[in-house]
């Protein structure tokens, strides 16, 4: 949705919707960190998405190479909850013990969020709140997170966002 944007997420300033004529039922960011850093936890708000989930890489690697699975697909709506329009917009905060052990142990500065609803199809949702934090600075890397959406490449076909030029 050109008025919901991911930069908008990232700089606080509103929500991330699917568009309002996507059917796919699926929301997909890749961002780019300005530097490879631990996440330690992570605070998403909700915005009538079903299942999230968040995969990390590196810039270094080959683009063919898959990224790899940091917090796994996790139900922020049962069926019943979406039907009854319950948490649609509730927050939920992931720590470490939440995420793939091994990926929580090494450094990222590629991110990758994936939402997904698959009940309603004519219906917006993506995110209303994202935080990264790292045991490192324990402040959200959001003022870095801002500098990334300077110099965004939107591929609005794909319904894929992704960052580059300085990271954040």
């Amino acid at each position: 949705d050109p008025r919901h944007t991911v930069e908008s997420l990232i700089k606080g300033s509103g929500s991330w919707l699917s568009h309002a004529s996507d059917r796919t039922g699926r929301l997909q960011t890749d961002l780019q960190l300005e530097c490879a850093t631990t996440i330690s936890f992570i605070d998403l708000g909700n915005s009538g998405s079903v299942m999230i989930s968040i995969d990390v890489g590196r810039s270094s690697w080959p683009s063919n190479q898959p990224l790899v699975t940091l917090l796994p697909t996790v139900a922020l709506m049962t069926p019943a909850e979406w039907r009854a329009g319950k948490n649609a917009l509730a927050v939920r905060m992931f720590k470490q013990v939440d995420f793939n052990s091994e990926a929580a142990k090494e450094k990222w500065d590629r991110v990758r969020i994936i939402c997904t609803q698959p009940f309603r199809k004519d219906a917006q949702f993506g995110l209303s709140l994202l935080r990264l934090h790292t045991n490192a600075e324990l402040s959200p890397l959001r003022d870095t997170l801002t500098k990334a959406v300077q110099d965004p490449v939107i591929n609005m076909t794909q319904c894929k966002f992704q960052k580059r030029g300085t990271c954040f």
